[in-house]
């Protein structure tokens, strides 16, 4: 058995509102055991690795990305933009496990709790991807008419850098502020304390 092995589990949710399109995808990897101490060191070693964590997995993960295009016109000797598009796409890492024969019911209704916090957690991560993308479709809209296509994307472009580094810092405070898996009482904090 590859432990490795990415399933993923397709698109999760897709709309469209306005101008933003979000899709989010959900992919798990693998984890095996039969106690809460190897559930947590699997997470540990096969986890999505997170950079600052010198390369410990971390339980869950969610990437965002915002895309955007847009096209300038002139019009009345001056450049504006239109046909603003903004997508959101969110991938989103969880664990897996299927609880083999004879597992402990407590340790079976314990991780139904750790995936439980772990996706909304996430959720907050998409919450915030889906955020940047509206506040992209914000700036590009507050941009002044400009009297030239270059001066026009140069200034959409530094007002799409500010929106995106102001969410990003909201995200870092997100995750600064969660108590998953330091917290005793959370889910991931009592998987991690149990022997």
């Amino acid at each position: 058995m590859d432990l490795r092995a990415e399933a993923e589990l397709g698109d999760r949710a897709t709309e469209g509102r306005g101008d933003v399109t979000t899709r989010i995808r959900e992919r798990s990897y693998r984890v095996v055991g039969s106690d809460a101490p190897t559930l947590r060191r699997c997470i540990e070693l096969l986890g999505p690795p997170i950079e600052d964590r010198m390369g410990r997995g971390c339980a869950a993960y969610t990437r965002w990305q915002v895309r955007w295009s847009y096209q300038a016109r002139e019009g009345r000797g001056a450049f504006r933009p239109e046909d603003v598009r903004v997508a959101c796409d969110a991938t989103v890492t969880l664990p897996h496990w299927d609880a083999p024969l004879g597992a402990p019911a407590e340790l079976v209704t314990l991780w139904q709790e750790v995936l439980l916090e772990l996706r909304a957690h996430e959720e907050g991560h998409v919450r915030i991807g889906v955020e940047t993308a509206h506040e992209v479709v914000r700036a590009i809209a507050a941009a002044p008419p400009a009297p030239s296509e270059a001066a026009l994307r140069a200034d959409v472009a530094a007002r799409i850098d500010a929106a995106i580094a102001s969410r990003r810092e909201a995200e870092r405070r997100y995750d600064a502020t969660a108590a998953l898996g330091r917290d005793a009482h959370s889910a991931l904090g009592r998987l991690a304390a149990r022997r």
